[in-house]
């Protein structure tokens, strides 16, 4: 579909209303429906289905924000991280996205989702060969890398990672960088990770030897 600018700023606005609605417990509980069997979560599937849809992406990229308050709630995330969701390996699919607010919602979200990774569903979905959830992250940390405006000894020594990747113009280094390894430190707790989740190991421990280097 095709969206005027009044349009898409009526959907914006309203997003960050909910946003603001949804940054206490009563108002993710209202969002959800958690009280109505018949519509339990029916909006967030709404906006959920909105959100991966990488054509529509653009006007919805504050549904990212909306996720992540409604993520932080504890009874938010029993019902997000059912199966039958795939929010986690769905919303990996999203972090590389160009849209930075999108981005940036989608790994605040994965964050607090990940918390519950004693939960047989979470620790499935991460290991989940196809997600390849690890490498995504490294990924997106090697591209956050480039398009910053830092040393650029430090993209160097990423380079043979690299390759025709491009870089974003709208990187603000510290903020995405910490929130991929908010979701990466949350990981290292989990046991199965070593022994069941097929990464590069090579390339992951490069990249955060760049980063330490930067501190």
């Amino acid at each position: 579909p095709t969206f005027t600018d009044t349009q898409k700023l009526i959907v914006e606005l309203s997003l960050l209303l909910l946003s603001n609605l949804t940054q206490s417990r009563e108002g993710v509980l209202k969002f959800l429906h958690m009280e109505e069997k018949d519509h339990l979560g029916v909006h967030f599937i709404f906006l959920f289905d909105l959100f991966l849809n990488p054509k529509l992406r653009e006007v919805y990229k504050f549904v990212g924000n909306v996720f992540s308050n409604v993520s932080a709630v504890k009874e938010a995330r029993d019902l997000l991280i059912q199966p039958e969701y795939k929010a986690i390996s769905s919303l990996i699919l999203v972090v590389d996205t160009p849209i930075r607010d999108a981005r940036l919602g989608a790994l605040h979200t994965l964050r607090n989702l990940v918390f519950e990774y004693e939960n047989p569903s979470v620790l499935e979905q991460i290991i989940e060969e196809k997600t390849q959830f690890i490498d995504v992250l490294v990924h997106l940390m090697v591209t956050i890398i480039r398009s910053a405006d830092i040393d650029q000894k430090a993209k160097t020594e990423l380079q043979e990672f690299m390759g025709e990747q491009n870089t974003w113009k709208d990187v603000k280094f510290l903020e995405e960088i910490t929130a991929v390894l908010d979701v990466i430190l949350v990981l290292t707790n989990v046991q199965e990770i070593e022994k069941k989740v097929k990464f590069n190991r090579e390339k992951l421990t490069k990249t955060l030897g760049v980063l330490k280097s930067l501190v």
